[in-house]
């Protein structure tokens, strides 16, 4: 792209609210999701919330696309030489670093503590720390419960100034996610029939398409020159819900998709998704999905996420307590729901006040003296 032309529309730019908001809709989503899955036995949902046993987990995907929207938006049109690769490595390292190792020796302690032994080895410990772990098959997971996605999302990380140099206009960027689809398609396909267990899920190519969505709508916002239009949001949204709808709910759509064996079209078709329901909230910002509380909790979504494991299998017996006296259906997920999403809530905004915040801020200080 033409290095005056972003630096103009850098000036003009839209802050990221709507992104912040969703970000806070996908960490709810696998919060909930945990929630009602972790515990043995599952906490009975009634049948009309099925949905978040079998799709809540794609608020992992929708952080995945997200991230890939956000970093072009930040840094599309940055990363022309040497010192702004170092700066940008330098301050997604203490984005994510700092709360993923305490995290690591929270974990250690708590699996030595509840199940009486140490949950790593030597060498798990240092592909941890080396956040390196997702390109290794069988430490993929990570020592810290739901840690795989941080695998994943760092080596995007290390790829992302290759993107961006390759990315340069909307034609590339839709050349390329095709391109991506494929690889990935092959690559799952493949993975699938060797013993490689959840990596061929669970891994940066399978979910490539997914980040590469974000940088696509990014693009596309972009050649609009970052329009602000209620008409137009509205009718992106509402294309994206409706699209939704059909995945989840009509049989024929499931049985398309599922067609190919061994190739994720339902992940490809969510990305597509997720990438409109980016640009609808980016294009309006309406207050149903844009608003106080969600931006907020968009905020601290990344301690959220990371702490929610925890906090859930912390809860089970409090999950107990509140069956027997309210039984199964909607009344017992809503009191389950009510107690973990306050108690994550609480805990997130500690973490990211004492342990999020100084890392970033560190990041940028050194950053600032290059």
């Amino acid at each position: 792209m033409n290095a005056d032309v972003g630096a103009v529309k850098l000036e003009i730019r839209p802050r990221l609210d709507g992104v912040e908001s969703l970000r806070a809709i996908a960490a709810m989503m696998i919060i909930l999701y945990h929630m009602v899955l972790l515990p043995n036995p599952n906490i009975p949902v009634p049948s009309y919330l099925l949905v978040i046993k079998e799709r809540f987990g794609l608020g992992v995907p929708l952080f995945y696309a997200l991230s890939g929207f956000v970093l072009a938006y930040g840094y599309m049109d940055k990363l022309g030489d040497r010192l702004s690769i170092a700066k940008f490595y330098i301050r997604r390292y203490f984005r994510i670093a700092p709360l993923f190792y305490f995290m690591i020796v929270v974990w250690m302690v708590v699996t030595k503590m509840k199940w009486g032994y140490l949950p790593a080895t030597l060498h798990d410990l240092t592909l941890n720390f080396l956040l390196l772990f997702g390109l290794v098959p069988g430490k993929h997971e990570s020592i810290v419960w739901a840690g795989w996605s941080i695998g994943v999302e760092i080596i995007f990380y290390l790829f992302f100034p290759l993107v961006a140099s390759i990315i340069n206009s909307l034609r590339i960027g839709i050349l390329v996610v095709a391109i991506a689809i494929l690889v990935s398609s092959s690559f799952y396909s493949a993975a699938s029939t060797i013993n490689i267990g959840s990596y061929s899920y669970l891994n940066i190519i399978t979910h490539l398409p997914t980040f590469l969505s974000g940088v696509l709508g990014y693009l596309i916002w972009h050649k609009t020159g970052f329009i602000q239009n209620k008409v137009i949001g509205g009718g992106i949204m509402l294309v994206a819900l409706v699209s939704a709808l059909c995945v989840i709910y009509l049989p024929a759509t499931y049985g398309v998709l599922s067609a190919i064996k061994g190739v994720r079209l339902d992940l490809y078709v969510w990305s597509i998704i997720f990438m409109m329901l980016i640009l609808s909230v980016c294009i309006w910002p309406n207050k149903l999905v844009t608003n106080a509380t969600t931006t907020t909790l968009g905020k601290i979504s990344f301690s959220l996420y990371l702490w929610h494991p925890l906090i859930v299998i912390t809860l089970l017996d409090v999950y107990l307590l509140i069956g027997l006296r309210l039984g199964g259906g909607l009344k017992n997920f809503l009191a389950c729901a009510s107690v973990t999403l306050g108690a994550v809530t609480l805990v997130a905004f500690i973490s990211y006040r004492f342990i999020e915040m100084p890392g970033m801020a560190y990041g940028k200080k050194i950053t600032n003296s290059l």
